[in-house]
């Protein structure tokens, strides 16, 4: 099931800020995941399954917080100061992969818990 921004809005709300560019760029990527395989139980209606839906709502809202948390910036230097003006870079060793964010934990848990299922299953 494809999400919208006002299903990624209603979860949490600092996801009202990005602009129309970033949510359309979210979404396009959010929604060509095919997790319906992976996550959803027999008992569920596929890819349009709920566990789907929230899955693709943390991927999106991992991405939104993970932009506005790292401004951009990368490297390994973390921290500057000069001139009465401070600036923090993200830490490239710890905001790799789903791990940089809550709803990227939830997801990357969501993501293994149903692929170990699965192979269990075969």
């Amino acid at each position: 099931m494809a999400i919208t921004w006002a299903d990624v809005t209603a979860f949490d709300t600092t996801a009202t800020t990005v602009s129309a560019v970033a949510q359309t760029t979210i979404l396009a990527l959010v929604n060509a995941r095919d997790l319906g395989v992976i996550l959803d139980d027999v008992g569920d209606s596929g890819i349009d399954g709920p566990q789907t839906k929230l899955a693709r709502i943390f991927l999106a809202l991992h991405l939104v917080l993970g932009t506005m948390t790292s401004g951009g910036a990368a490297g390994p230097v973390t921290s500057e100061t000069g001139g009465g003006l401070a600036v923090t870079y993200a830490n490239l060793a710890t905001t790799r992969g789903y791990s940089s964010t809550a709803y990227g934990r939830e997801y990357a848990r969501m993501i293994g818990t149903s692929l170990a299922r699965t192979w269990v299953l075969l």
